[in-house]
């Protein structure tokens, strides 16, 4: 099995140093997570991930569109790399998490590190400590002038975003540890929310506010009441910080609230003006005074709302694919691991998450290292649950096959006869035709079907696609790609007889698949060999493709058995068997 080149002991030790470091030297850790990162993408046999890997290559296109038409070009370039960084963190995550130490390792790392940056914090306001100095060009601040803690990070909101993620993990850990362990995690969340209550940070507030109130309605009752708990006593100890900041609330003439009412106007007007693509990637500097309020005094170096500032600079089709690609994966985790040992700790990942994106509206949480490293860490925690969840999930043994024609479905149904039936369940998914061969063949059918034959999504050798056939075909085709998504979860491994159309079918139903292509060997009409689809091509890289099968139609015609019961043997070595 290839791996990366570097021992995965190593890739774990470099991984822990990078979040160990992350609260101090955040940039270290960036460069750390994206070489990791990039070596899992780039390596020779990739391992099958859940990664929203569409998702993000459709996010990098559109904000690569973003930049082309920005006025700020010369920082603009930068967005699109920004993105496919941010997906290397999740794939760096997603390919190392494959064993429950692994995570708990990580979880650990980062939730003990954010524990001591609390203590460091709460020392520091206590003491009424506050530096600002220069040290080889990098401005190091510690405190701030009304005792607000912010630790080590450079402003008290961005230190209360992280301890809103660190607080996520740390209930995790609490659901994971027993007895004195425990007990520790426990006292640790407490030094958490403590330093979280002293941030002063309204923001921060709501989103550990909107995580507690999430994880009490969705897991358990009793968190939300010993959070309701914990957070009285921190409130009661606390109250004469936290009293005005509550005020402030209500407060619409107050300076913070005043301004951050005339930015999101200003925002909106941005959004507005330039819809689809903004104003380009890193162009608020650029854009925002042509739209600034006049009244406006204090110095707006974002929108301080998540939701307007990718839509003004990078447009709304960006900011629906962001949000978009966020809540896809939460919610494809969630329903993934619903019945497994893993949901609780999904549901808590989850709600840490939209607990997080609650608080990016009023605030711009991804302008600092640190918070957005944490954040899309975060989204690879996720991705690794998922993959062990699918690895400790059993096997059903039940094999789909998928074809696209009367011709295709006799070769499928060939291949079925030939399949050792012992522990096996046989299902036949026809797209087109009644699948007469399949009737034959004693397969029970569980595709969608139609009256109508023939027609579809079908590649042609132009490079482009057409719809043949009655009319109808896209609807038939939604509907199927419909049922497959249903019943993916009940199938070990579908195997595809016919060209790229059921291929792809197949590919984003996310169903692991062997592949009996369409014939390489004898020549067409032109006497020229017939070749893999472009499409093809492309798909069958995918590490979702199992095998590949090239069909001779000299052998497939003549039905010969021996070809159709290799095809059948190999591939049933790559799904699980049920004890009957």
């Amino acid at each position: 099995m290839a791996t990366s080149s570097l021992p995965r002991d190593r890739v774990g030790a470099w991984l822990q140093a990078a979040f160990g470091a992350l609260p101090l030297v955040s940039v270290l850790s960036a460069l750390v997570l994206l070489v990791l990162g990039a070596r899992a993408a780039f390596t020779r046999r990739p391992k099958l991930l859940p990664l929203p890997t569409k998702s993000f290559t459709l996010l990098v296109i559109l904000v690569a569109c973003a930049a082309v038409g920005s006025v700020a070009p010369a920082v603009s370039w930068a967005g699109p790399l920004l993105f496919a960084a941010y997906f290397l963190v999740v794939w760096a995550l997603g390919r190392y998490i494959d064993r429950p130490a692994r995570l708990w390792a990580i979880v650990a790392n980062v939730f003990w590190g954010a524990v001591l940056s609390s203590v460091v914090g709460i020392g520091i306001a206590m003491a009424h400590l506050h530096v600002d100095t220069q040290f080889m060009g990098v401005l190091i601040r510690l405190g701030t002038p009304d005792d607000r803690v912010a630790s080590v990070f450079y402003h008290p909101n961005i230190f209360s975003g992280y301890l809103l993620l660190a607080t996520g993990l740390g209930l995790m850990l609490l659901l994971q540890r027993r007895h004195l362990a425990r007990a520790a995690v426990g006292a640790g969340l407490a030094v958490v929310l403590l330093a979280q209550l002293m941030t002063s940070c309204r923001s921060g507030w709501i989103g550990t506010l909107v995580l507690g109130l999430l994880i009490g309605v969705l897991l358990d009752r009793r968190a939300l009441a010993w959070m309701t708990l914990g957070g009285g006593i921190g409130v009661s100890a606390c109250w004469s910080m936290v009293l005005p900041r509550l005020q402030t609330l209500l407060e619409p003439r107050f300076g913070s609230n005043l301004h951050r009412r005339m930015v999101w106007e200003s925002a909106c007007q941005m959004i507005a003006a330039r819809p689809w693509f903004g104003w380009g990637p890193g162009s608020w500097s650029v854009a925002y005074p042509r739209f600034e309020n006049p009244e406006i005094v204090e110095v707006m170096p974002h929108a301080h709302n998540l939701y307007l500032m990718i839509g003004a600079e990078y447009g709304l089709l960006v900011l629906v694919a962001l949000v978009g690609t966020f809540v896809s994966l939460v919610v494809k985790a969630i329903l993934e691991t619903r019945h497994g040992r893993w949901s609780r700790h999904v549901t808590i990942l989850g709600c840490t998450i939209v607990g997080y994106l609650v608080l990016g509206a009023f605030d711009f949480i991804l302008t600092e290292g640190r918070n957005s490293i944490l954040f899309f860490s975060m989204m690879g925690l996720l991705v690794g649950v998922r993959r062990m969840a699918r690895a400790e999930r059993p096997g059903t043994g039940t094999i789909c096959f998928i074809s696209n024609g009367p011709g295709e479905d006799e070769v499928a149904a060939s291949i079925a006869r030939s399949w050792p039936r012992k522990g096996y369940r046989l299902r036949a998914f026809p797209l087109d035709g009644s699948g007469l061969a399949y009737h034959r063949a004693g397969l029970p059918m569980v595709a969608p079907m139609r009256p109508e034959a023939g027609g579809g999504l079908t590649p042609h050798g132009t490079g482009f696609f057409r719809f043949t056939g009655v009319p109808g075909s896209l609807l038939r085709t939604w509907e199927q790609f419909r049922a497959l998504r249903k019943l993916r979860a009940s199938f070990d491994l579908a195997v595809i007889v016919g060209n790229a159309r059921p291929l792809l079918l197949a590919h984003l139903a996310d169903i692991p698949f062997v592949f009996v292509g369409r014939a390489v060997s004898d020549p067409d009409r032109t006497g020229r060999p017939t070749m893999f689809h472009w499409l093809d091509r492309l798909l069958l890289r995918h590490p979702r493709c199992r095998a590949v099968y090239p069909r001779d139609p000299a052998m497939v015609s003549s039905g010969d058995p021996g070809h159709s019961g290799h095809i059948a043997a190999d591939a049933a070595s790559l799904a699980t068997p049920i004890e009957d």
